[in-house]
């Protein structure tokens, strides 16, 4: 079992990733590591309204349900995967591609059980 300190170290260590997060399915924070402009608590508290409202979304769409979505905001990627006892979320780095095997392989191992 990796701690959360372990999870953040890990991830923000991988190539075209600038921060991470892990939240409660309430939005309480577990553990960041995020650049300076960002505030942990207050992105943790978006998160499981964010995933919450694009699962709707993608239903209503047919797309399915999802353990996880990716969006781009100014060239900037944010991903977000549903885990096992809440979400891990990951910034990218502006202009680059996420490690999209790595960030799953993570989320695999968080979501197994404890």
């Amino acid at each position: 079992q990796w701690t959360p300190h372990e999870v953040m170290h890990a991830t923000t260590h991988l190539k075209g990733i600038s921060g991470a997060v892990l939240s409660t399915r309430d939005g309480l924070l577990i553990a960041s590591a995020l650049p300076p402009d960002l505030v942990g608590e207050k992105v943790a508290a978006f998160i499981p309204q964010m995933f919450g409202r694009m699962t709707q979304y993608a239903k209503e769409l047919g797309f399915g349900g999802s353990g996880q979505f990716t969006f781009l905001s100014e060239g900037v990627a944010f991903q977000i995967f549903s885990v096992a006892d809440g979400f891990f979320a990951v910034i990218g780095r502006s202009g680059e591609t996420l490690p999209r095997i790595q960030l799953a392989a993570i989320a695999a191992r968080l979501s197994q059980p404890v």
